[in-house]
């Protein structure tokens, strides 16, 4: 009589979770509301599980016993979701009906097994999702990636269980230049579909672009017979997990010029020395776009900056301002410790598959340690490409125009009372083109080559110029460069010719 009391008694706690109700003697509950259903299973440590798809459903390996009770009226009560239901000693089979979605999640000792209908019960219309998701791909092949990314947001609300539109989605924000939002919905389709290559990719692949790295790196340029520069690189990149991303970027440039510099008080004077260059960076999501604040140090100089940039429809406009960053471009910039301020604007737009544009224009005011306004320019960029193939080999031609404009220059008096610019500064009006080959020799190795040639009309400078780029990628975490490049060295005027020749390494963690 006891054991069949006690018996009746475990029959009444196991109607009760399976209705909902939480018993404490339970060791899984079924919830039910609608088109969706949970199963949760209260197992006794943190569930480690590997899942398999078969014929049969999918299946998930513990790597601990299970110790569960019998499933069969989990099973019954779930038959509209699933169609078989099993839990064995350390497996636990689940086989959804046709059309349902299953998602899985971890929450401390528990697993949910999420379940989807998709609103569809027997005899309902048909859905509506493939037409929609059709309507909304047709809008991003036709460039209306802002009206699409709105639709593919649409859907991954209404249909929370599945991973389509969540991938559709990422794939859009990707478009619009918003790798954060991407990213997010890439981590969300992983939570549904944790066993799916596809998403892992993609989700892997962004996050090396944008994920946190370390890049060390040397160059070497020499300009002519007159001026030698060894320069070492530093930077540092740390994503957050709320999609901050904190960066660091330094360098140091360890340089000789052979020929007699003005300084700001008059001397004559060869340098040879060493500047560096720091910057912090600080970067995250603001309204529809992304803003990075930075931080600027020099020898002698700190400064601030803020970058805003805003993705369109295949395009993308970016404003930045800029107080007392270090600028070494001049030899009297890296002699007299040079920096500069500037506030510009920038936009690029893509046509179509094959023509690109970009425009630019900023003002600029130049300074040196005791001269901050040395001095101040409009300098206005602009540029076409063609994209002759985007298969493999990639070819592509270009055209570009810097014009800068040179004002308000200071003059000082030397020694001798001979008037000059401590920063002799000129008017610029450079025309380039260009065509560039990119090809993987194979899937560890690309080569890219530029060639191209540069007149610079009011400085009366010319040259052919070339480079060439090979990247070794033997993993998804080490990427090494090497980089030689030659032509024209514009900004001292004349025609002196120039070679770099250089190297990276980048680790990404």
């Amino acid at each position: 009589m006891r054991n069949i009391a006690g018996r009746a008694l475990l029959g009444f706690l196991m109607g009760i979770y399976v209705t909902g109700v939480w018993a404490a003697a339970s060791a899984y509950e079924v919830m039910a509301e609608g088109d969706n259903a949970t199963l949760v299973l209260h197992l006794k440590a943190p569930p480690d599980y590997k899942i398999r798809q078969t014929d049969k459903g999918r299946v998930l390996n513990f790597q601990h016993p299970l110790d569960l009770p019998d499933m069969s009226p989990a099973a019954k009560r779930l038959q509209r979701w699933l169609q078989s239901l099993w839990a064995g000693y350390d497996a636990l089979l689940v086989k959804p009906q046709p059309g349902v979605q299953v998602r899985i999640e971890r929450a401390g000792n528990d697993l949910m097994i999420h379940l989807e209908a998709g609103g569809e019960p027997p005899g309902t219309p048909k859905s509506r999702y493939p037409l929609e998701r059709v309507e909304a791909l047709l809008l991003l092949k036709s460039g209306k990636v802002l009206e699409a990314r709105q639709r593919f947001a649409d859907l991954v609300a209404r249909h929370p269980g599945k991973v389509q539109p969540l991938l559709d989605l990422a794939g859009a924000e990707e478009r619009l230049g918003r790798w954060r939002q991407a990213l997010d919905a890439y981590e969300h389709a992983l939570k549904i579909a944790p066993d799916s290559l596809e998403v892992a990719k993609a989700r892997s692949r962004l996050r090396r672009v944008y994920g946190s790295r370390v890049k060390g790196g040397a160059s070497y340029l020499s300009v002519g017979n007159d001026e030698t520069r060894r320069m070492g690189r530093l930077e540092g990149r740390y994503l957050a997990g709320n999609g901050m991303v904190l960066a660091l970027e330094y360098e140091l440039r360890d340089a000789k010029v052979d020929v007699p510099i003005h300084r700001v008080d008059g001397r004559l004077s060869r340098f040879k020395g060493q500047r560096y260059s720091l910057a912090l960076h600080l970067e995250q999501s603001l309204g529809r776009g992304e803003q990075r604040v930075s931080l600027f140090a020099g020898d002698k100089t700190v400064g601030l900056g803020w970058r805003y940039r805003l993705p369109g429809d295949d395009n993308q406009t970016e404003i930045s301002l800029e107080w007392r960053k270090p600028w070494y471009e001049s030899s009297e910039a890296l002699a007299g410790y040079g920096a500069r301020d500037r506030i510009a604007l920038h936009h690029d737009r893509r046509l179509n598959k094959k023509v690109s544009l970009s425009a630019g224009a900023s003002y600029n005011r130049y300074g040196l340690e005791d001269l901050s306004d040395a001095a101040r320019s409009v300098r206005l960029q602009g540029g076409v490409r063609y994209y002759w193939s985007v298969e493999k080999p990639e070819i592509s031609f270009g055209y570009n125009l810097d014009w800068e404009d040179m004002q308000d220059q200071a003059v000082r008096v030397d020694g001798a009372g001979q008037r000059f610019f401590p920063l002799p500064l000129e008017d610029r009006e450079q025309h380039t083109i260009d065509a560039v080959w990119r090809n993987a020799l194979n899937e560890h190795l690309v080569l890219g080559a530029q060639v191209g040639f540069e007149y610079d009309r009011r400085r009366d400078a010319q040259a052919p110029f070339g480079r060439l780029q090979l990247d070794y990628d033997p993993s998804e975490d080490f990427t090494a460069t090497l980089n030689l490049e030659t032509g024209l060295s514009s900004y001292r005027g004349g025609d002196d010719s120039f070679y770099r020749i250089g190297g990276d390494l980048t680790w990404r963690f």
